[in-house]
């Protein structure tokens, strides 16, 4: 099974060997290390600016990147949308996927393991989750200070959980006022999650 564990060769929940890479900064800040690197294991030509989130013991949260230069602002729309169409055909098949738009700049698309063939496009979909995993989340934002220039920025993490609290009592996000979507599959169908 194909799963979604990390981008530009780094890994969500693996140690971070600092010696092996040329450290741009290095901060530590609310209790974690914010690390912005030269390259990564596998760099990508179109973007930037990369850099790793890890825990005390170097453990990574969260890797990020920002595509080149700022380039018109409907070019940075379209890439923003090819890279979310990237990952959600490429990871389709082993992940429940719920997505958020934010005022168009911000994309979030939540990546959810499930234990069974039946893929569980519901509100209660914790209830179903694979406990040997846990979910993801990818943003990509648009953003830049020129009106008419953007970037677009990647960021793949783990997501949060509030250990606090029971599942059917709390979430971050109320699905009914969110603004669910169709996927294309890019296999001939589509998923309609209206309603869900």
């Amino acid at each position: 099974m194909k799963k979604l564990d990390g981008i530009f060769g780094f890994t969500l929940g693996e140690k971070f060997q600092e010696k092996d890479f040329k450290i741009l900064s290095k901060e530590f800040s609310h209790g974690v290390y914010h690390f912005a690197i030269d390259n990564p294991i596998k760099p990508n030509v179109l973007f930037k600016d990369y850099s790793v989130t890890c825990s005390k013991n170097l453990i990574i949260l969260d890797i990020s990147a920002k595509t080149l230069s700022p380039i018109p602002f409907e070019d940075a729309a379209a890439r923003q949308s090819d890279l979310g169409n990237y990952f959600v055909e490429n990871y389709f098949e082993n992940y429940s996927i719920y997505f958020w738009e934010f005022e168009q700049f911000m994309h979030i698309y939540e990546f959810i393991p499930f234990d069974k063939k039946v893929i569980p496009l519901r509100k209660d979909y914790k209830k179903f989750i694979n406990q040997d995993e846990t979910s993801k989340e990818l943003t990509l934002t648009i953003f830049g200070e020129s009106d008419k220039f953007k970037q677009v920025e990647i960021l793949l993490s783990t997501k949060f959980q509030n250990k606090e609290y029971e599942y059917e009592d709390y979430d971050p996000r109320i699905f009914d006022t969110q603004n669910l979507v169709k996927f294309d599959t890019g296999k001939g169908y589509e998923l309609d999650v209206t309603g869900l």
